[in-house]
């Protein structure tokens, strides 16, 4: 019974941790998606650097 309780909180625990991963990068995807398109909308030119899962970003908005 102990290690039904164990295994249980274990696979909770790694699904909410990879639950957590994914939607900040989805969050992440947005906003940075967001701001080039506003960079657009005022003519200028979105520069976006990101890693894989776009946790770690830049943006700079370079307006000729």
């Amino acid at each position: 019974m102990k290690r039904k309780m164990v295994f249980l909180l274990t696979g909770l625990t790694i699904f909410l941790a990879v639950f957590l991963l994914i939607s900040t990068s989805v969050m992440n995807h947005l906003q940075i998606n967001n701001a080039a398109d506003q960079c657009v909308e005022i003519g200028g030119s979105p520069n976006v650097e990101k890693d894989f899962f776009a946790f770690n970003w830049s943006f700079s908005c370079d307006i000729d």
